[in-house]
């Protein structure tokens, strides 16, 4: 009967010691995972705003690119339409310097 006892309180305190042990190991384990987890989130999230910093400088460079582009195209076509003004002007000149030698011509032919 004593036997019985001691294999029965035995067999209790077993099954309580597993128990607290199974709790103990279930409550570490979960919590590992829920730490593994958060760094897991914080890597992504890292990687995410590094990739974005990336893509966003990416794109800043190359807006800053099409900009300087852009502005030396306006600066030759500038160029051009002051060199077509000047050339307009020379002809002008070269006009009025005709004009002015038929109307000499003229002037020494009814002298």
């Amino acid at each position: 009967m004593v036997d019985n006892v001691v294999d029965i309180v035995d067999d209790a305190v077993d099954d309580a010691v597993d128990n607290v042990v199974d709790d103990a190991v279930d409550d570490t384990v979960d919590n590992i995972v829920d730490i593994v987890d958060d760094i897991v989130n914080d890597i992504v999230n890292i990687v995410d705003d590094m990739v974005d910093n990336v893509v966003d400088d990416a794109v800043d460079d190359a807006v800053d690119d099409i900009v300087d582009i852009v502005d030396d195209i306006v600066n030759i076509v500038d160029d051009i339409v002051n060199d077509i003004v000047n050339i307009v002007d020379d002809i002008a000149d070269i006009d009025e310097d005709a004009v002015n030698i038929v109307d000499n011509i003229a002037d020494d032919v009814v002298h």
